[in-house]
């Protein structure tokens, strides 16, 4: 089985467009009611798509040292080099240049940023983002253990997520517990999705939901759907159960929507999402103060925000995954914290 899967590619690039979109309004651009709370449910398709490819990818491999290391490197390779530039680009502008930045990274909260744990503008979702990695890691070692006849790690994270899940409102929104539901019903659907010999009618039924999934996305641009990204849409376990069956419907072969789904553009977007979710809100900011409000105005902007992330990925995510993955992958740096690792666990 094939661990990439061109249709959910294109649907993170959706995703990130849903959430463009849904700043629109902020800038002066046009925008319509109906849109309300369409970047909501592009960033909870975000959040469930990372557990889904966590269960999918993962759980089904043994989990050793070497395994673990890798897995550590993937993941903070994939997200901090091009959100570390995003947060030194946002700060020297903000602290130097234009204080009116809506990504307010100033001396007050910069080493907050660093630390993978601020809120300034679109770089919220990425501390829940991080801490539900290493969330994982710890749920992928509790179900080893588990295996081999240790249920003690297993027991405690069941309470833990428990807790985390029923007191999730109490949390602020960088904290994973309170995203919790999104990721996690992402990994049990992957981990279904990896270890399942699904039968040809369980494919025609995702089909279905695919095209389901299709015409409510479209009702829902159009008449709207009464989605905001409040406190009470991310603690509405509904909410998540829809994201994730989402997600994995679009996991099978989409048959003739794929002709749309796994096109060249829609697939190109999904490479550059992150860096279309993490640059777009300069691009609307800046573009606004020499573009109207007119729809075709709004279309052009979208298409500034879309060659802005090409230009991101291309000239700084991309080759900063590359560079991470090096120094990280160093025999001496890997030996040294494999060594490290083993006498902590001794």
């Amino acid at each position: 089985m094939s661990n990439h899967i061109l249709s959910l590619t294109s649907i993170r690039g959706v995703a990130a467009a849903l959430v463009v979109i849904s700043h629109l309004r902020e800038y002066g651009y046009w925008y319509k009611d109906s849109l309300d709370g369409v970047g909501a449910i592009g960033v909870a398709i975000f959040f469930c798509l990372s557990g889904f490819l966590m269960g999918y990818l993962y759980l089904s491999r043994t989990l050793n040292a070497e395994s673990g290391y890798e897995y550590l490197v993937s993941r903070f390779s994939r997200i901090a080099p091009a959100y570390l530039a995003v947060v030194v680009i946002a700060y020297v502008i903000y602290q130097y240049i234009d204080p009116l930045l809506p990504i307010s990274v100033g001396n007050h909260n910069l080493l907050r940023h660093l630390l993978f744990s601020g809120n300034a503008g679109p770089l919220w979702s990425i501390p829940p983002e991080v801490q539900f990695y290493g969330l994982f890691f710890l749920l992928w070692i509790s179900l080893v253990l588990y295996k081999s006849g240790a249920f003690v790690m297993l027991a405690c994270m069941f309470v833990v997520l428990l807790v985390g899940q029923y007191y999730q409102y109490a949390f602020p929104g960088v904290i994973v517990f309170s995203k919790l539901a999104f990721f996690l019903l992402g990994v049990v659907c992957g981990a279904i999705r990896s270890s399942v010999q699904w039968p040809s009618l369980a494919i025609s039924v995702a089909r279905v939901l695919q095209m389901v999934f299709l015409v409510w996305g479209l009702l829902l641009l159009f008449l709207g759907g009464g989605f905001s990204g409040n406190t009470e849409f991310w603690n509405n376990t509904n909410n998540a159960i829809w994201a994730a069956v989402l997600v994995l419907s679009f996991s099978f072969d989409p048959g003739y929507l794929g002709k749309v789904l796994n096109s060249k553009l829609l697939v190109k977007m999904g490479a550059w999402s992150f860096s279309l979710y993490l640059t777009h809100v300069f691009v609307l900011y800046y573009a606004s103060m020499f573009l109207g409000n007119s729809f075709l105005e709004a279309v052009l902007a979208i298409t500034l925000c879309i060659v802005t992330s090409f230009l991101f990925y291309t000239l700084v995510e991309k080759p900063g995954i590359r560079a991470f993955k090096y120094i990280l992958e160093k025999p001496v740096l890997k030996t040294f914290v494999l060594n490290m690792a083993s006498r902590v666990i001794r």
